[in-house]
Parts: structure tokens; sequence; C-alpha cells
């Protein structure tokens, strides 16, 4: 019994682990992404999550979509030479709604 209440608080703290490490995945992320693009252009962003190494970044109108895509493919390349440890290797930069209804990140 011992062995079991053992073996599933590993798991509840390699899950943990995993979710701390996800946020703060995210946090970092977010943090370069707005000091790269500007204040001015992240504020009309919003980075929903980071799924298989790709970030998905919500835009709230088609100005600014077109105006973050032009700088997409160098901020790839500033994130991987200066920013290893954020693991991201493709970004989906799409037109939504909620870009406006989340707070701006």
């Amino acid at each position: 019994m011992k062995n079991d209440a053992n073996a599933f608080k590993k798991i509840v703290d390699d899950v943990l682990k995993s979710i701390k490490k996800k946020n703060n995945s995210i946090e970092a992320f977010k943090k370069v992404w707005r000091e790269y693009v500007g204040e001015e252009a992240a504020s009309h962003a919003s980075v929903q999550a980071i799924q298989n190494k790709t970030a998905i970044i919500n835009i709230d109108n088609p100005s600014w979509l077109y105006v973050l895509n032009t700088k997409k493919k160098k901020f790839l390349s500033f994130l991987a030479t200066d920013y290893p440890q954020i693991d991201i290797h493709d970004i989906i930069l799409r037109i939504s709604d909620q870009a406006n209804d989340k707070e701006k990140n």
C-alpha cells in the first residue's frame, strides 16, 4: 500500500513540475515577444498557448497581423539564438476576437 502511495505521489509531483515548466515557458515567451515586437504591437496580440513547440497568438486586426507576420521569421531566429531555452520553432498568428476579450500579452 505504501508503494502505491509513493508511486502516486511521484506521478503527481511529475505532473506539477511539468505544468510549472510549461507556465514558466509561456511567461518567458510572452516577455521576450513583448520586448521584441514592442509594446504597441504586443498590445494588439494575445499569446494563447504553446503547443508542440508552436506559439499560438491571437491578433485583433488584419493590419497588425500583417505587421507581426513580417517580424515572425527574424523573431524565431532571434529566439533560437538568444533564448534557446524557450523551445519554440514556429508561431501561428491568427485574427481572433479573443485578442480583444482577454488581457493583452
